[in-house]
């Protein structure tokens, strides 16, 4: 098991605090946005001390893409390997948002794969600023919060988008509400995103409307309103501040998740969380952002369709005390182990503020633990342990034994990511 140094990255939406709080470090002022878990080229963890048994001393500080392209059959297991070759496939990160981030969507393989190819023979330098497609794979993400956790997720139904446009008491968006209420009508398949070419197109001069429907939402008891004059403080005249009357909004409680697959359009507001994604650098940008925006690219791989926003709801293992988040990912899964569930799963009535006295096995396969809070012991079939306090995280190669989690702390929290094998 090697412990992880991790990547802060610094973008300007980050809270200065959150991460910073939550790895027991002191802030420097600077916007702490993400914390990068994986071997992710961009910035993959580095091996830190202590070292496992029998690992040279010079393997620290090597970064964990690099021990797995030493032996990815040892580091992944054949069956990994075999699918997704010598890389880890996910990334997992901390997300700490002060600021809105950009409303985005990404493509299917599919479309990634087509995307990444044409980009390729057409000659656009991999790191240009208007490329789209940085890899052939696709983007899915599932979001965890650890704190109250606001984000755009998918379309509204149409009839509510177009209640929200009308309410608002501006012209131009009663018209547009006028004319999404007829294609819903007449079941065009399109009615949502139609609407939202509307609003991104700059001959519409949709960032005029801004500033009259983020004062007409002041003070609005619909949340989904009253988020337009938040974003235009940090957005003003962006269009992309009126396109989140078509979405939904929610707040998830700590514990609860979405799950953003291909072609959901979405932006996080606020918040700390973990995320884990496929490996992949694929962003088609709407709004809400100085960066490159491809209107025309973003609908061809927007789903057209109103989305359920409901937070997953998890699989509850029971006799481990697990939680799981489901999804039809191919390349993660997260799951929670909290010690109050493990306590109550276990049948020990014991103290709360004592320390649980109870095993969890997890499954074999290549895997991240970060402890989010409190601390507990990892021991794994060869029966080395070692302690993951809060803050930390470890990866764990491919092994044929289990890993068991135990003495966990009062009120800890330890997330895995690993792959539903």
């Amino acid at each position: 098991m090697f412990f992880l140094d991790n990547t802060i990255r610094d973008y300007a939406w980050g809270s200065p605090d959150a991460i910073p709080q939550l790895l027991g470090r002191p802030a420097d002022g600077t916007p702490a946005a993400e914390l990068w878990m994986g071997a992710h080229p961009g910035a993959p963890s580095r091996v830190a001390e202590p070292l496992p048994p029998g690992v040279e001393p010079s393997t620290a500080g090597t970064s964990l893409a690099d021990l797995i392209a030493t032996d990815p059959a040892a580091m992944l297991g054949a069956q990994v390997a075999d699918a997704f070759g010598a890389r880890l496939p996910f990334l997992f990160k901390v997300l700490a948002a002060e600021k809105p981030l950009s409303l985005q969507a990404h493509p299917s393989p599919e479309q990634a794969a087509a995307g990444f190819a044409a980009e390729e023979a057409a000659g656009v330098p991999i790191d240009a600023p208007e490329r789209n497609y940085r890899d052939d794979a696709a983007k899915p993400e599932l979001v965890c919060a650890l704190t109250p956790f606001e984000a755009l997720c998918g379309f509204a139904p149409p009839e509510v988008a177009a209640d929200r446009l009308d309410v608002l008491g501006v012209p131009t968006l009663s018209m547009l509400a006028k004319r999404l209420r007829a294609l819903s009508q007449a079941d065009h398949p399109d009615a949502l995103p139609r609407s939202l070419a509307v609003l991104l197109d700059p001959a519409t001069r949709a960032g005029g409307w801004v500033q009259p429907a983020a004062e007409a939402a002041a003070g609005a008891a619909d949340p989904s309103l009253a988020l337009l004059p938040r974003l235009a403080e940090h957005c003003p005249n962006d269009p992309g501040v009126l396109v989140s009357l078509l979405l939904n909004f929610v707040t998830l409680k700590p514990g609860q998740a979405l799950y953003l697959p291909a072609g959901n359009i979405h932006a996080y507001v606020s918040g700390l969380a973990v995320e884990l994604m496929n490996a992949s650098d694929n962003v088609l940008r709407a709004g809400l952002t100085p960066k490159h925006v491809d209107v025309p690219e973003l609908l061809r791989v927007l789903d057209p369709n109103p989305h359920d926003a409901t937070p997953l709801t998890p699989k509850l293992a029971t006799l481990a005390g697990l939680t799981r988040y489901e999804t039809d990912a191919a390349s993660f899964e997260l799951t929670r182990i909290d010690a109050d569930r493990v306590r109550q799963a276990s049948g020990r009535r014991g103290d709360r503020d004592r320390p649980v006295d109870a095993d969890v096995e997890l499954p074999a396969g290549p895997q991240i633990l970060f402890a989010a809070s409190g601390s507990a012991a990892v021991v794994d079939g060869s029966r080395n342990r070692v302690e993951l306090a809060a803050g930390s995280s470890l990866f764990a190669p491919w092994s044929d034994g289990a890993l068991t989690v135990r003495d966990l702390a009062p009120h800890t929290t330890v997330f895995r990511a690993a792959m539903p094998l």
